[in-house]
């Protein structure tokens, strides 16, 4: 019995899956990565699923009708959002939510794990552009933007399956991006212009129809007449003038253009649009041979990248990173490459050449993007296109590509700086830190997932053939495979347990037309040329294939033109295998010598069905092999022994013949019953044998009684029968011209009827085969192979089915495992430590193999948790905290946070951004508001000679022209600390009159020269700018040098108006950006509460607990430390709970006498346990 459970234990389970082919053009975009690491595509009408560590499909979901067009993933892993309702201690720790949506315009929310279908959304028949999540606001994983050509923006709720709101638009919509840095604003890509929205709400829609801004085409304006070469310096000047007129013209206005400029304002062939993902205002617009990027302030583009070369492959997808200031250009080609920022160029010199042909050597562009890597083009064919690239959300370092054949490549970067792997702000460091100019950057591809390839699907064509079945004999090493022929002459090798293609096979130089498996390891297969013009005569192949070791051997090896092949059949002791020809006389083989015994003289009747007799029906077997019950001893031994089988001729008389050696010996002939009209296919099962017939028919013959029962007629011609395997097993596959039968012959009850199938709308099926006794294996009109149930119902299956023994990612796990391996990353707990968790095998194991263990503090061992787990709003989270825990401590802080934290990071740093954006801005031809948003800039920046220089330029015509000298005069006369007496209550009376009549910024300058900041940053507060007030008081009032308990008035002010727009950001249903302005002024108890109402117990926890030991943080009252207490005392529950219990007793004697209570609990426990 132990022995039995143990095969059990290891016998190789087939669930219902799908085992996808080349994908369709209407897929062409439909890929998208998860936080978590996995990866999702769309394949015909099929969502693949796939684990990007272990490089395996994981998942199939199956209910779309049509092509899918795209796939979107989440921002953030959902805290229970939907499906938390059904979940135990033994569930997977979340729901892994995806939205996909098809041509036909439905959109389905998935529950990946279990692979439901939540719910199904539709705004009527109208197909789908585009969807996005929602992202910045709270439980922003709940709502889905979508895009109804040609006007139509949705948004969904898709825990309830309800709409919230639609908006129609004048202008057609062809794309869609949320600003990255301001959770009111989106972008919208429409034929001639950008529809830009900056009143955004998911609760509400828009008020106003946004602003349109009409670009100028790069193509009719960017095609330099000069050769990219060295040129006089008169012909470098003129290309530069010519670029300066290129970028003046990029912003046309928000009114539509003049008929004589339309040729000039066309983004038609824009590719793509999206924002920068680490630059501020900053949005891209991807052309096949240009990248423009445009500063939505100043309304002007602050850099172009031009290809002159012509040979270079074009563009089809840029991949903007997060972390570093880095573009990842896809190419159509399939190659990619890397390309970081240096910084602005300010120099007046031509710009050095660059090895990439972006950038011309007479382009002095400011924003300089140099490239740094590429990656080889794939060899692709005519028919193999690019489809999309993915980009790991959480570590960046991670890309992704899927072509139209099903292939995914995937390329890991490494540079020479930092770590050489890990996620992007580990191997490559920020733009202030002046490491850039010795970075070197590097694309490996790590990875290659394959398809099938099989058949085109224009050619309705498909050839597999399922491995002997599982038994007694084979059960220690048997594996499910099934061989599948391709038109290329290749034969692939899947697994159908796990979906894994095990082997490519080059096999044969024609179209493959049949495969017979041999043994477990051996199969013959056979192919032929196209047929000839005159006679139809082809060349035929039949070779045997070893599938361990590839080995290959003909046979009927230099034969001519001849007659089509159509049948082969092996023998079930595996002695003879019979070819059946078209118009010529059938030959019988030796399969142990692979030599011709004899061919059939050509009075032979013609076959049109052929079976063997199986084993166990020839008594003689029994008395030859009655010492050995394994059949194969016959190829060994080299004994032979009769075989008998039966075929069928086109009158429809069946004929039972013997084998023995050379001598083919006629037997009994057998009249097929009435009702069958032509027997076209067979099948034999112990004492059983189908017969069916071109008309439908199929009748069920009893050996020993010899008596036909018929089945229901199916009115279409029989293409196959097949009985599944096992013992007493008699389900039998009846597949016909209109689709599938699956009958029980002992019971003459139908189990399974395609007619009856949701999939039977959209898929018809090629072949048929059985999997396992209860699993049929369907080659589908798609070209892909799906394991259905056997109602036909379904065939998709519970990831953790799939998983078996092991977990693509640690979500997938229990919840207890989950947390345990969480926690033990976050604490940095070894593997010997003792872990009580009823999943300690799969946890121990995990940690050993994925994670190892490096002594740091705890916001770098909680980082890493979170990159362990996809956790993504921690990981930033963490970000953040590590560098403002040195900050404020005192500490040296080695790497600032780089562009993307923007406001976030230090003064010094943000200070030097400030100073390059106003240098950008200074360099551009501006309108007069865009202009006084540099003087602004320059105010803020101390910088009162640009500032008064801008002043002056005001043209006499224009009408604050006095207002701006008076304006250059008070600059130039104040000091910083503003002027005193009456002259300072007169100058604050006039900006308080000023804001008071609308002229909010006009005043708010008057009080910034007069030294009254904190007044300033109030007014602006007052009047709904809170992210200028911020920036203020980040320029103006918090120092460079800031130390650690540091009470100038001045910081403490600035602090307290960040606490103000951290109230606001809360109110405004962005906790978690509220959360990170806290951490920055170090208000760690607020930061902590807020974390506690967005279900971040353990991150509260271990953040008061890391500023407790820098000495940063201490209760001020007893509330606060019983905030304190009570989350220590949870945060040591989860310990407990996810098995690590010496742990969780010390954090509970951080808790105080909550604690200590806690662990008199434990205790108990623990007393009462060993007592049991």
């Amino acid at each position: 019995m132990e022995e039995t459970s143990q095969r059990d234990v290891n016998y190789p389970r087939i669930f219902p899956r799908s085992l996808t082919a080349g994908c369709s053009i209407k897929n062409k975009g439909a890929i998208d990565w998860s936080p978590t690491g996995l990866l999702a595509y769309g394949s015909n009408h099929t969502v693949v699923i796939v684990d990007t560590i272990q490089l395996q499909v994981v998942q199939t979901l199956d209910k779309h009708k049509t092509a899918v067009v795209k796939v979107k993933w989440p921002g953030k892993i959902p805290s229970g959002t939907i499906s938390s309702s059904t979940s135990t201690n033994n569930s997977p720790c979340h729901s892994m939510i995806l939205a996909s949506a098809d041509s036909s315009g439905v959109i389905i929310i998935w529950d990946v794990i279990t692979g439901v279908a939540l719910h199904i959304l539709s705004d009527g028949n109208k197909s789908i552009q585009d969807i996005m999540w929602a992202q910045h606001f709270d439980n922003s994983e709940k709502y889905l933007m979508v895009i109804h050509p040609p006007y139509s923006f949705v948004i969904w709720d898709v825990t309830t399956g309800t709409k919230l709101w639609k908006k129609t638009y004048a202008e057609q919509i062809l794309a869609i991006d949320f600003d990255p840095f301001d959770p009111t604003r989106l972008a919208f890509l429409c034929p001639d212009c950008i529809l830009l929205v900056e009143d955004f709400s998911l609760f509400k829609a828009p008020s106003s129809n946004g602003r349109k801004f009409y670009i100028s085409s790069p193509k009719a304006a960017t095609t330099p007449s000069t050769p990219s070469v060295p040129m006089p310096l008169s012909s470098s000047d003129r290309s530069r003038d010519r670029l300066r007129k290129l970028m003046r013209d990029i912003i046309v206005g928000e009114s539509a253009p003049r008929p004589e400029e339309q040729g000039m304002t066309s983004l038609n062939e824009c590719l793509q649009l999206s924002f920068h993902r680490s630059l501020r205002h900053i949005i891209c617009l991807v052309y096949s041979r240009e990248i423009l990027l445009v500063d939505l302030r100043i309304h002007h583009t602050v850099a172009v990248l031009l290809s002159t070369d012509r040979s270079y492959s074009p563009l089809q997808q840029l991949l903007l990173c997060r972390q570093r200031d880095m573009l990842i250009c896809v190419h159509e080609s399939g190659s990619l490459s890397g390309r970081i920022r240096r910084g602005i160029v300010q120099s007046t010199e031509p710009a050095t050449p660059s090895h990439s042909p972006w950038n011309a050597p007479e382009l002095d562009v400011e924003l300089h993007y140099e490239q740094r890597s590429q990656t080889e083009s794939i060899r692709l064919t005519k028919s193999n296109k690019i489809l999309g690239a993915a980009m790991h959300p959480l570590l960046e370092s991670r890309t992704a590509l899927l072509l139209s054949d099903g292939r995914l490549y995937f390329y890991d970067l490494s540079s020479n700086a930092m770590k050489q792997q890990g996620c992007l702000a580990e191997i490559m460091p920020p733009l202030w830190t002046n490491c850039n100019s010795k970075l070197s950057l590097k694309f490996s591809l790590s990875g290659l997932l394959t398809s099938l390839s099989g058949f085109p699907l224009s050619s309705n064509q498909c050839v597999m053939k399922m491995c002997p079945p599982l038994t007694v004999n084979n059960m220690q090493y048997y594996q499910p495979l099934v061989a599948v022929g391709c038109a290329n002459g290749t034969i692939q090798i899947c697994d159908v347990s796990s979906g894994l293609i095990k082997k490519e096979l080059a096999v044969h130089n024609y179209a493959v037309k049949g495969i017979e498996w041999v043994q477990m390891d051996e199969f013959l297969s056979y192919a032929q040329s196209s047929p000839a013009a005159i006679g139809g005569w082809v060349r035929n192949e039949i070779i045997l294939t070893n599938v361990q070791t590839g080995r290959v051997v003909s046979v009927r090896a230099d034969r001519g033109e001849e007659s089509p092949l159509e049948l082969l059949r092996v023998s079930p002791l595996k002695q003879y295998f019979m070819v059946v020809f078209k118009e010529a006389p059938p030959e019988l083989w030796d399969l142990r010598h692979l030599t011709l015994i004899r061919t059939l003289p050509k009075r032979f009747p013609t076959i049109t069905s052929l079976e063997w007799l199986p084993s166990h029906l020839q008594r003689h077997v029994k008395k030859s092999l009655a010492e050995d019950s394994d059949s194969s001893v016959t190829l060994l031994t080299g004994l032979s022994v009769k075989e008998f089988f039966v075929f069928a001729d086109p009158d429809g008389n069946l004929y039972h013949l013997t084998v023995d050696g050379s001598v083919v010996k006629d037997g009994a002939r057998l009249s097929p019953p009435n009702t069958l009209n032509g027997i076209v296919s067979m099948a034999w099962k112990s004492e059983w044998m189908a017969l069916g017939d071109a008309e439908g028919g199929v009748a069920i013959w009893e050996w020993r009684t010899r008596h036909f029962r018929p089945l229901p007629h199916s009115k279409s011609p029989i293409r196959k029968l097949r009985f599944a395997p096992g013992k007493n097993n008699m389900k039998l596959l009846v597949l016909h011209m209109d689709g599938l039968d699956i009958w029980d012959v002992k019971e003459s009850e139908r189990l399974g009827q395609w007619r009856n199938s949701p999939f039977r709308d959209y898929l018809s099926i090629l072949d048929a085969e059985w999997s396992a006794s209860d699993r049929p294996l369907l080659a589908c009109s798609d070209g892909s192979i799906r394991v259905f149930d056997i109602s036909l119902q379904q065939c998709s299956s519970c990831m953790g089915e799939y998983a078996q023994d092991r977990v693509p990612c640690p979500l997938l796990m229990p919840r207890s495992a989950f947390q345990a391996i969480k926690t033990s990353v976050q604490l940095n707990i070894p593997t010997s430590s003792k872990c009580t968790n009823p999943s300690k095998d799969l946890i121990l194991n995990y940690i050993s193999d994925h994670i190892p263990l490096v002594k740091t503090g705890i916001p770098d061992q909680c980082f890493r948790a979170a990159l362990f787990c996809g956790d993504q709003p921690q990981a930033e989270l963490w970000t953040v905290a590590s560098y403002y825990l040195r900050f404020h401590s005192g500490k040296e802080c080695a790497i600032p946070l780089d562009t993307v934290y923007d406001l976030l990071c230090d003064s010094s740093t943000y200070r030097q951004m400030a100073t390059e954006r106003a240098a950008l801005y200074q360099s551009k031809p501006r309108a007069y508001e865009h202009t006084r948003q540099l003087t602004r800039d320059h105010l803020l920046l101390n910088d009162k000679d640009k500032a008064i220089a801008l002043l002056l330029n005001t043209e006499s015509e224009h009408g604050h022209f006095y207002s701006n000298h008076l304006l250059a005069c008070l600059a130039a006369i104040l000091q910083p600390a503003g002027c005193h007496g009456n002259a300072h209550s007169t100058l604050k009376l006039v900006a308080t009159h000023l804001i008071a009549s609308g002229h909010i910024w006009q005043g708010v300058e008057i009080l910034i020269l007069n030294g009254q900041v904190p007044d300033a940053c109030r007014y602006l507060q007052a009047n709904h700018l809170w992210e200028d007030s911020a920036r203020v008081a980040k320029l103006l009032l918090m120092k460079e040098k800031e130390k650690a308990g540091d009470t100038q008035p001045e910081i403490a002010e600035a602090a307290e108006i960040w606490r103000r727009w951290a109230a606001h950001l809360n109110n405004c249903r962005q906790k978690f950006a509220a959360t990170l302005v806290l951490i920055a002024v170090g208000a760690w108890h607020k930061a902590a509460e807020l974390l506690v109402q967005q279900q971040m117990h353990d991150a509260a926890a271990l953040l008061l607990r890391a500023a407790e030991e820098n000495g940063l943080h201490q209760a001020n009252d007893a509330i606060q430390l019983d905030f304190m207490h009570g989350l220590y005392c949870q945060y040591a529950r989860l310990l407990y709970d996810s098995g690590w219990q010496s742990e969780a007793k010390e954090w509970a004697g951080f808790g105080g006498p909550s604690g200590q209570q806690l662990m008199d609990e434990w205790n108990f426990l623990d007393v009462d346990t060993i007592a049991s």
